[in-house]
């Protein structure tokens, strides 16, 4: 009993640390954020709200944040729409594509950033088209560097609901192949886009490397609008910090909530999924 109360104290204790370690830095950016002077004493002289005014009032922010936002939005539907289409190829149809698609899956792990915008400099900026220092160049990397997000989270839906089954029942049944991917595919596999499209949101919206060194200044997100700005003025540098951890944890716990939340219902209504099958089958034959 000795041993097992020391175990839990020490893993009290560990969880203290490692939950002061991740938050103190970020209460240190709110409290100098709220300071009205904080330069040469333990605890800031007054609290404010006029730097979050200023930067909440200011153009660039939201031009900035706008930015950021669609460029995560964009990613989410475009590694949607690649990564979805090959994902239930690799299932349904052609197996040995999966391990390729696993390898291809690891690759943005293994390419730092850095080397990879370095990369789509050389091959595009000599090339006589309109493509290098664009969003839309940007919009390619970005979505390259989450695409394994969103392959794990639709791969692992894939896996547990056991697709392929799903499909073969309804083709037997006589469904046809747009009622299965409207009534079954797509619901099922909701709860899987759903977390994969949050993890990629996240990722891009907070996208520094890639974006810096692919278009810099001529489109400005908000991770760059907050690194240019912190150079001249810390304690605006920290009210964006402090934005930014905010939506980026809003993002994080609607991921959780998805989680926790026991996603989906497989299929729409009280119908079980036998009856959606047979409907469509029904439909198929009238």
């Amino acid at each position: 009993m000795v041993g097992v109360k020391r175990s839990s104290l020490l893993g009290s204790l560990l969880l203290v640390a490692v939950a002061a370690y991740l938050l103190l830095p970020i209460l240190a950016s709110l409290l100098f954020a709220l300071a009205t002077r904080w330069d040469h004493t333990l605890w800031p002289e007054g609290f404010t709200l006029e730097a979050f005014h200023g930067v909440l009032s200011h153009p660039d922010f939201w031009a900035a944040l706008s930015r950021s936002l669609l460029l995560a939005v964009g990613s989410v539907l475009l590694s949607a729409l690649l990564i979805l289409p090959a994902a239930l190829a690799a299932d349904l149809a052609v197996p040995r594509l999966r391990p390729i698609l696993e390898v291809f899956s690891l690759l943005p792990y293994a390419i730092p950033g850095v080397l990879l915008a370095l990369g789509l400099i050389q091959v595009y900026a000599p090339l006589p088209l309109p493509f290098y220092g664009t969003p839309l160049l940007l919009l390619f990397a970005v979505s390259a560097v989450a695409m394994p997000f969103m392959y794990r989270a639709v791969e692992g839906a894939l896996q547990t609901t056991r697709m392929k089954d799903l499909v073969e029942a309804g083709l037997t049944l006589g469904a046809s192949w747009p009622f299965l991917l409207r009534q079954v595919v797509i619901p099922v596999l909701a709860p899987g886009l759903l977390s994969g499209s949050l993890l990629v949101m996240s990722l891009a919206f907070g996208e520094f490397a890639l974006t810096n060194l692919l278009v810099g200044s001529s489109w400005k997100t908000l991770p760059v609008w907050i690194y240019q700005v912190s150079n001249t003025n810390g304690q605006v540098g920290s009210v964006l910090a402090v934005i930014s951890f905010s939506l980026t944890f809003l993002l994080v716990g609607l991921l959780l909530r998805q989680g926790h939340g026991g996603g989906m219902t497989l299929v729409p209504g009280n119908e079980t999924l036998g009856e959606v099958l047979s409907r469509g089958a029904g439909r198929q034959g009238s």
